[in-house]
């Protein structure tokens, strides 16, 4: 009456399906109906209803008591609201823990010694691929396991059973298809008054977390192979990864390095700088997520040295979080020694060409000079060839200090117009004899140092003129057979042609020889100087025959967009 909230006559009143929320009156009936043939107790659940509304689960047992020759019916309701919770909650871990190791790949399994077999959950079923009616053996599971692997379980199996020694194995397994996984296998035997009575452990799927440690070692090795200095910096600028190089370079142990802020290795303005940069590849302030700096590294004894340092920004997977960098380091130590050398030769080679030239062109003047004293009283023959070997000469020291500036000459390159060029080059050359056509679009530019590409476009025009008794038509075009990229065509040379006599096949690049000529008045020098620019841009030159029989060269690997 308490539990229910009813008075003792308002209950006499009432029938059994009133105060049982989980029944309907019928269903009442034919349960006291069943108890009353049956002739024995019957036990249900039910869910008894307060008067003010509110339920709770009961668990009511019903029999048949016979009072005075009449047949009653006795009853008894259980209040079961905790044992109601206590399962509720136990169904509800029982689907986390299923849950769970579904998503973790976690199964488990029990091996009982005392009744000789094995059970598994639902999760080692898929993780070996079979259907869940097959009930294996302990010999049946070990064979599941890839032929290599199965020894490794047997003897873990078999100590635990024997010696109460636990184990953690990471094993393959053979599915029915074929397909070969790798799992994490745990197993701790079971006492019962201290006797070993089975083993109960877990399976767990490792396929793809081995897959990427084999993938991260396949780096790793790669990493270890490079000759230069290679590392990875968490967002805050600390050492996470180095090679052996690395440590080698800077004289600090490995474990020394890690966990290091890269100011270790670097001054103060280095790192400043680099973390600028890193900042604009963050905020897109950069185009490029990399870049190379020449820095300077101190190595652990205080010694320092120059480097390259070609950093890289790393992101997450979706390319939205920053996580830090990766870098090169190169010893650029002997690289520097030689520019320094290079440097030094270069100004000792100027000086050199500058007393040469200076040398040779002052008795040249005096010769001059003198020339044009005797100009009216000596024969014309004698002064027409003295004055063109003089000029020959001049030309020669002309070609002298060229050659000598272009090997000095670094390569620092900017976008050049080329049509701009060839015009500029073409009234530079002084062929006024000669006509000129062009066939290269206006829009067309290459990277190049302009400066000595009009040497090229000289040099070219004047042997044209030079190696041709009677007046040319000189042609400049481009060479495509480049691809098209949207609206932007890219092209990969150049040629200039003239429909003169031509070079003869067995010269070849013979005519590139600093020296080579075959005219009485030319130099030998011109065609090397186009030769040593062309390579110094990256480019190639070849000597072919042009479209009206007269020669052709053609500069091919050039980048020229129109």
């Amino acid at each position: 009456m308490e539990k229910l909230g009813y008075s003792r006559e308002e209950l006499l009143e009432m029938e059994a399906a009133a105060i049982d929320a989980a029944v309907e009156r019928a269903d009442v009936r034919e349960l006291l109906s069943k108890v009353k043939s049956d002739g024995q107790m019957i036990k249900i659940d039910g869910r008894h209803q307060r008067a003010d509304g509110s339920t709770y689960p009961v668990e009511v047992r019903a029999s048949v008591l016979a009072t005075d020759g009449e047949d009653r019916f006795l009853s008894h309701a259980r209040d079961i609201s905790e044992r109601k919770q206590r399962e509720e909650e136990l169904e509800r871990k029982q689907a986390f823990l299923e849950q769970t190791q579904e998503v973790a790949a976690v199964g488990g399994w029990e091996i009982d010694l005392r009744s000789d077999s094995l059970r598994w959950t639902e999760e080692v079923y898929r993780i070996h691929g079979v259907d869940s009616d097959f009930e294996p053996t302990v010999e049946e599971a070990i064979d599941l396991y890839h032929p290599e692997d199965q020894s490794v379980v047997q003897e873990a199996v078999q100590r635990a059973t024997t010696e109460g020694e636990p184990f953690d194995e990471e094993v393959r397994i053979v599915r029915p298809d074929g397909e070969v996984r790798w799992t994490r296998a745990r197993g701790e035997p079971r006492y019962d008054a201290g006797d070993i009575v089975g083993v109960r452990g877990t399976s767990q799927d490792i396929t793809d977390r081995k897959e990427w440690e084999q993938e991260l070692e396949r780096h790793r090795n790669v990493i270890q192979a490079v000759d230069d200095g290679v590392y990875a910096l968490d967002e805050n600028g600390h050492f996470e990864l180095v090679n052996d190089a690395m440590a080698d370079l800077t004289g600090y142990e490995t474990a020394e390095l890690l966990g290091e802020h890269t100011g270790v290795i670097k001054s103060d303005a280095v790192v400043d700088r680099a973390e600028s940069i890193v900042r604009s590849m963050i905020f897109d302030e950069c185009v490029d997520d990399e870049t190379t700096l020449e820095v300077e590294i101190q190595r652990a004894d205080g010694t320092k040295f120059p480097a390259e340092d070609h950093i890289t920004a790393l992101w997450d997977d979706d390319g939205e979080w920053f996580e830090g960098t990766a870098g090169i380091i190169r010893d650029i130590t002997e690289r520097k020694e030689r520019e320094r050398q290079l440097q030094r030769q270069n100004e000792r080679l100027d000086q050199f060409a500058g007393a040469v030239s200076h040398d040779l062109r002052n008795p040249l003047m005096v010769a001059l000079a003198r020339l044009d004293i005797i100009r009216d009283t000596a024969p014309d023959e004698h002064v027409e060839t003295m004055e063109r070997n003089l000029e020959r000469m001049e030309e020669m020291i002309d070609d002298l200090l060229t050659l000598a500036r272009i090997d000095q000459s670094d390569n620092e390159f900017d976008q050049v117009e080329h049509t701009d060029t060839v015009k500029d080059a073409w009234n530079h050359a002084d062929v006024a004899d000669c006509e000129f056509e062009s066939l290269v679009p206006e829009t067309a530019t290459l990277k190049a140092d302009r400066n000595r590409l009009l040497h090229v476009f000289e040099n070219l025009f004047r042997n044209a003129a030079d190696h041709n008794s009677s007046p040319v038509t000189v042609r400049v075009g481009i060479i495509n057979d480049g691809e098209s990229d949207g609206d932007d065509v890219q092209s990969t040379g150049f040629f200039i042609e003239d429909d003169g006599a031509g070079i003869p096949d067995e010269q070849g690049d013979e005519v590139f020889e600093r020296g080579h000529t075959t005219s009485a008045e030319g130099t030998g020098f011109g065609l090397s100087i186009v030769r040593d620019i062309v390579k110094q841009h990256g480019w190639d030159i070849h000597l072919t025959e042009g479209v009206d029989g007269g020669a052709r060269f053609e500069v091919t690997g050039v980048n020229i967009s129109h």
